[in-house]
């Protein structure tokens, strides 16, 4: 079993790496920028690692297209505003982690999105309207958090016409839920 600090020299150099899983294993630590400053890494699987820090490590990589962090309670801060930025990205998960604050409105910029799971943290607000842009987005799930009562009637309609297949969102109305 591997436990300790995530060391980030041993990852530079490794200019080629795409895929990096580091599923389960107990690193208690942030994630090193020499990951985040990888340039062609792609997929990012940290879950169960006992990651640390937020997510402000992620603005540097800018080819990233899956990016799951899920179950890292030490893992949190804000879901930062920058995320708009990184067009490549097409499946994100924080679930069960520790975030707060409310879903920057930038995430509808995301284009190419067809994945994402925020549930299981405490975000709050109101869940941005822009997430109805997104025209590829199969799976949206952010129930378990504090957000407003109100789904954004474009991503409904989204999930009424079968784009969206799995809406998952602390619903009152049969409708949507």
């Amino acid at each position: 079993m591997i436990t300790g600090p995530l060391d980030g020299k041993a990852f530079e150099g490794l200019t080629a790496l795409r895929f990096l899983l580091m599923d389960g294993i107990q690193f208690n630590s942030s994630i090193p920028t020499e990951i985040a400053s990888l340039p062609n890494l792609e997929y990012l699987f940290a879950t169960d690692a006992m990651i640390t820090g937020d997510l402000s490590y992620m603005e540097d990589m800018s080819v990233i297209f899956e990016h799951w962090v899920d179950r890292n309670p030490m893992l949190g801060g804000t879901i930062p505003n920058f995320i708009g930025k990184l067009t490549t990205l097409q499946s994100f998960s924080i679930a069960e982690c520790n975030f707060v604050g409310t879903i920057p409105e930038s995430i509808g910029n995301l284009a190419l999105m067809q994945q994402m799971w925020l549930y299981g943290n405490q975000l709050s607000g109101e869940i941005p309207a822009s997430i109805g842009d997104l025209k590829f987005i199969r799976i949206f799930q952010v129930e378990d958090n504090n957000l407003s009562d109100s789904m954004p009637e474009s991503i409904c309609d989204n999930f009424s016409t079968g784009m969206l297949e799995v809406l998952g969102a602390d619903c009152e109305d049969v409708d949507v839920s």
